[in-house]
């Protein structure tokens, strides 16, 4: 202790003159060396005085021994101290520097606990004090519980030491500028619960957490079974050595979100080559993640179980999945997919058909895109998914919007209009489930929070319905589109088209659609009848122009004669 208290790390708070100056070394039993305290006061025999680590470093203890009829066993006593993080997550132990404390038979242990609150980290919600036999090697025992609000107690299930204002300021004068506090607690007898039993581990690992400088993780995730999955993660194996992993997936304890041994490592799919890129969970599943794959992992039971491996259908980052109350959508070059707690879906396809131009154009061609860019969301109250097609694009950005109740897909052009230098954050939900993205300019720099308006009309929309089939080829004729529609603009040049199963790119019916004032159905006519498909899919696109903001657009009627057999 006297090496302890040469470190200036301990304040003394002189309780009588309202001073409080720091430690600056230990001379012996009786003498402490510190600063000034100023203002013409000085230290005198009757003052009363507190010892606390400064900055909320830890807890100092102060006890004596009284009784004769308690059930404490004598020795000489060694303790140790953790603090309590937010989710009830213990610290590993720091021994408690000063001398042993010694106590006889049938006396008791009277504690003042003491704590510096400056600088306290906010997910702080108190401490434990733990003792054993000095010198021994034995199991940390449980010595007090300390709580922050409620004050201490000698074990986790008596009453704490007051129900109103269990904590005393050293000094009133001194709480604006150095707020020191105490606890007062007797413990009659010792407990059975040691550090290991409470937590689950011993008190000597190394590490219980990725919360060092330079370490981490780059996905998460909350499972149905109250753990934190993380992965591809960067911390210290048991070993005590630094580890950069990017298959591994590691689990907390339950309700226990910041703690994390390297014994809980998750190896259900390791060296393949490819490293974790997201997390998700729904229906006691996680969806694991990689750039080429995904494997689905159900973590309902004891142990996790690899379900299912899905190929060549993987994502670049968190940014490219979400999780709604149906299920989990994430998209890449190849389509839009959709995990309902069973199977797997593409929304361009459906029945083994291609349905949706995912990413092209009417004539053909290919939106600007790069999968590393690609990001989605979701919009609960009415079920929408918004997918920004290029977060990184300088000026503006293509979205696509799709209804996860009917499947339709709405192409918009140049929609996220951003200013040079700007790109794109990812997508998320605000507490009201609006859908939320952060716009950052290169330049300035400048953040500015933004959100998506579902209800606002105008841009360049492609709306695109699903292809319906019509089973196999022949016997069937399609003559007459028929599509209602107002607002769609005076220089919008909006035109309609269609795809069957044996086209490359869309083709236009007919002349372009009128800017109707109203909702008014419109019949285009193609050139020649349209025969010999499977299915048909039918968009109405502008590229050149914006639509007005009171946009109204139908679905299609197609108007279709079979052929009948004899």
């Amino acid at each position: 202790m006297d090496t302890e208290l040469d470190t200036g790390a301990y304040i003394a708070s002189n309780v009588t003159d309202g001073k409080e100056v720091t430690i600056a070394s230990r001379t012996d039993a009786n003498t402490l060396v510190t600063a000034d305290l100023g203002g013409g006061a000085t230290w005198d025999a009757a003052d009363v005085y507190y010892i606390a680590a400064e900055d909320g470093t830890g807890f100092c203890l102060d006890m004596y021994a009284a009784g004769s009829t308690y059930n404490v066993p004598a020795g000489d006593y060694e303790f140790a101290q953790s603090f309590i993080y937010h989710g009830n997550q213990e610290s590993l132990l720091r021994t408690m520097p000063g001398p042993d404390f010694t106590i006889a038979d049938g006396e008791s242990f009277n504690c003042t606990v003491t704590f510096h609150t400056t600088n306290m980290d906010e997910t702080l919600m108190g401490g434990r004090i733990y003792t054993r036999i000095a010198g021994s090697d034995g199991d940390w025992i449980l010595f007090l519980d300390i709580d922050f609000r409620k004050g201490a107690r000698a074990n986790l299930t008596s009453d704490f030491s007051g129900s109103t204002n269990p904590w005393v300021l050293f000094n009133s004068s001194l709480y604006a500028n150095s707020p020191g506090v105490r606890c007062s607690a007797r413990v009659d007898e010792l407990n059975v619960e040691t550090y290991n039993m409470i937590n689950g581990f011993s008190p000597n690992t190394d590490n219980i957490t990725i919360a060092e400088s330079g370490m981490g993780y780059k996905a998460a995730v909350i499972g149905g079974n109250r753990r934190m999955y993380v992965a591809n993660v960067k911390m210290r194996d048991d070993n005590n050595e630094v580890v950069v992993n990017g298959d591994m997936m590691l689990k907390s304890p339950p309700n226990k979100f910041d703690t994390f041994l390297w014994d809980d490592r998750v190896e259900v799919v390791i060296n393949d080559g490819d490293d974790i890129t997201a997390l998700a969970y729904f229906n006691d599943r996680i969806l694991q993640f990689k750039r080429n794959s995904v494997y689905v992992i159900n973590v309902g039971k004891e142990y996790e179980v690899l379900e299912d491996t899905l190929p060549l259908i993987g994502i670049e980052g968190q940014h490219q999945v979400v999780t709604t109350d149906k299920g989990v959508l994430w998209v890449n070059v190849t389509g839009i997919f959709f995990y309902d707690g069973r199977t797997v879906t593409n929304f361009i396809y459906r029945e083994g058909e291609r349905v949706f131009e995912w990413l092209q154009t009417a004539d053909g061609g290919i939106l600007p895109t790069t999968l590393a860019n690609m990001a989605i969301g979701y919009i609960p109250k009415n079920n929408y998914v918004f997918i920004v097609l290029d977060t990184g694009a300088n000026g503006q950005s293509d979205i696509v919007i799709v209804n996860l109740l009917t499947g339709a897909i709405v192409y918009g052009l140049a929609t996220i209009a951003n200013s040079t230098n700007t790109v794109m954050s990812n997508l998320v939900n605000d507490i009201d489930g609006n859908l939320v993205y952060c716009l950052y300019n290169t330049s300035t720099p400048d953040t500015v929070i933004k959100y998506f308006d579902e209800t606002a009309g105008g841009g360049r929309p492609i709306v695109q319905w699903g292809a319906m089939s019509f089973g196999e080829e022949g016997d069937k004729t399609a003559y007459e589109f028929g599509v209602r529609s107002k607002g769609l603009g005076a220089t919008a040049d909006v035109a309609l088209a269609y795809r069957t199963d044996d086209l490359v790119a869309f083709q236009d019916v007919g002349a372009d659609l009128p800017d109707n004032a109203n909702l008014t159905r419109d019949v285009r006519t193609p050139s020649a009848h349209i025969s010999g498909f499977k299915y048909m899919a039918v968009i109405v696109y502008t590229e050149t122009a914006d639509v007005d903001s009171d946009f109204e657009l139908e679905a299609p009627d197609l108007q279709i004669r079979m052929k009948s057999r004899k």
